[in-house]
């Protein structure tokens, strides 16, 4: 009887890992979809990177934005998204190497010229264009690719 709910238990985790890294990178799609309506709420001009929290708290407020464009793309898209939108399921989108103390970053770059956005788990904070974003994303463990989403 032990020897069948290990051989269940190693032929179901994978699936829900699955399962999970396929939640995350909807989540992203979510946000990358409100990053959108935030560019084009706040009118933003140029390109650049937001922050926009961490795998572990999901993406956070900012809430007196000014004038700064940044600040205020990443209020519009705490403002649109449901709460808790990016705390992740999947080992890997949380802890890009597998150490549970470095947590991802959420993080857009976004290049409104271009009408481009990418949302990634990462732990890079200063990507140097989307291309540079989508090659430091997290990598998915259970499903091919990476965490990131770019519209």
């Amino acid at each position: 009887m032990a020897i069948l709910i290990g051989v269940i238990a190693l032929a179901v985790i994978p699936n829900i890992q699955r399962s999970r890294e396929s939640k995350d990178i909807s989540a992203l799609d979510s946000i990358a979809s409100a990053a959108n309506a935030a560019i084009a709420t706040t009118q933003a001009k140029g390109s650049g990177v937001v922050v926009l929290g961490t795998t572990a708290n999901g993406v956070t407020d900012e809430p007196n934005p000014g004038n700064d464009e940044k600040k205020k793309i990443q209020h519009a898209v705490f403002d649109s998204v449901a709460a808790g939108a990016g705390k992740v399921e999947s080992d890997n989108a949380a802890h890009q190497d597998g150490n549970a103390s470095n947590a991802t970053s959420i993080v857009l770059y976004y290049d409104t010229p271009n009408k481009k956005v990418c949302v990634a788990y990462t732990n890079t904070t200063n990507p140097s264009s989307i291309a540079d974003l989508q090659s430091k994303a997290s990598k998915c463990k259970y499903l091919d690719g990476q965490f990131v989403v770019t519209n």
